[in-house]
């Protein structure tokens, strides 16, 4: 049995001798926990280290999973809408109408119309002319309606043209310019064959109404003075100023006379004058009130 004995061996003080000697570490139980201990701090260290990068590794990847798939669900959205969109632009856009295909009674009054303009009936009878069969047929078939009325149309532009080259454009006999556009006007007032013939008219009526005007033609002959004429512009063209303003001139010349003839005591023939000046101006305040005091003489 042996007996372990503990025991401290203190350096040498000879400097020779400590040079030469090597004592062991007097604490030699002390050295390897200290070591086995900084091991185990690396250790955790280190795997501290490889979690935590895991982690922020996994966080990462998540966040970024998360970004994408924010838009992904945003543009699934809009494309959602962007479809319903157009569907309800596809309902909600007008159907282009197609014109319907005559009627068998559209035929049938588009043959009538024919041959009422093969017989020149344009407008009369009544109850039996073409422009009365272009109204019913308009209401069905206006395309084929459209060439029946430019026929008739074209026949009073021909008639007025000619009562216009022998130059009757107001003559009450035997028909007249003024008369045929008249009639024209009354039934197709837009067209342009009416508007061609209505500047025509208005020009050559104003020549002849300048000629009575010169021949102090205001009021007589009976069928051929300047109130006459300028009342036929009036009737056609009522905002033609050139027109008003003559008649109103002319009313002006009848008053003027007629109070002479009224101061001179000629009551009659003051009468006289402001009859004629109510023929230019109808409504004329001072001749009307003149006519009042003169007729109470």
């Amino acid at each position: 049995m042996r007996t372990q004995i503990n025991m401290r061996i203190n350096q040498p003080i000879d400097p020779v001798f400590k040079k030469r000697v090597v004592i062991a570490n007097p604490y030699p139980s002390r050295k390897w926990p200290l070591i086995i201990g900084i091991c185990f701090i690396f250790s955790g260290l280190i795997t501290a280290i490889y979690f935590n990068a895991d982690i922020i590794q996994s966080s990462k990847i998540l966040s970024d999973n998360l970004i994408v798939e924010k838009p992904t669900s945003t543009t699934q959205e809009e494309l959602a809408n962007l479809e319903l969109s157009e569907v309800n632009k596809t309902i909600t856009q007008p159907v282009p109408s197609v014109p319907e295909p005559p009627s068998i009674d559209s035929d049938l009054l588009l043959a009538k119309a024919k041959t009422q303009l093969a017989k020149a009936q344009f407008t009369s009878p009544k109850g039996d002319n073409a422009y009365e069969t272009y109204q019913a047929l308009v209401k069905t078939a206006p395309q084929q309606a459209q060439p029946i009325l430019d026929k008739i149309v074209a026949w009073y532009f021909k008639q007025t043209k000619k009562y216009i080259s022998i130059n009757k454009l107001t003559q009450p006999k035997r028909g007249n310019a003024y008369d045929k556009y008249q009639q024209l006007k009354e039934i197709a007032p837009e067209h342009q064959s009416t508007q061609v013939l209505l500047t025509q008219i208005v020009k050559l009526l104003h020549k002849k109404a300048k000629r009575q005007m010169r021949r102090q033609f205001y009021t007589t002959p009976e069928n051929n003075n300047a109130v006459r004429t300028y009342r036929h512009i009036v009737n056609i063209s009522p905002n033609d100023a050139i027109a008003n303003n003559a008649l109103t001139e002319i009313a002006k010349k009848y008053y003027k006379w007629a109070i002479s003839r009224k101061n001179q005591g000629r009551y009659k023939a003051s009468l006289n004058y402001i009859e004629k000046g109510l023929q230019a101006k109808p409504d004329d305040t001072e001749l009307n009130e003149l006519k009042l005091v003169v007729s109470s003489k």
